[in-house]
C-alpha cells in the first residue's frame, strides 16, 4: 500500500477543509449568507506554521450582517 506521512496527511486535511469551507457554489456557506443578505465575500485559507497548521476565513458582512 502507499504509506502518507503524516505531514503530508495534515496538509492535505488542511487545504481540503479550507476548500470546502471557501466554496462558492449551490448551499454552500457563503451562498446561504448572501441568500439571506448577511454577507458578499468569502475566503477561507490556511497557513504552515512550525508544529501547526493555522485555518482562517474572512467573511465580508452587509450592513444586515453586521447587525
Amino acid at each position: 500500500g502507499y504509506l502518507v506521512s503524516e505531514a503530508h496527511y495534515k496538509k492535505h486535511l488542511s487545504d481540503y477543509i479550507t476548500h470546502v469551507a471557501g466554496h462558492e457554489g449551490k448551499n454552500s456557506l457563503l451562498s446561504i449568507l448572501k441568500l439571506k443578505k448577511y454577507a458578499s465575500e468569502l475566503s477561507a485559507y490556511c497557513h504552515d506554521l512550525k508544529t501547526q497548521t493555522l485555518i482562517g476565513m474572512e467573511i465580508k458582512l452587509t450592513e444586515l450582517g453586521e447587525q
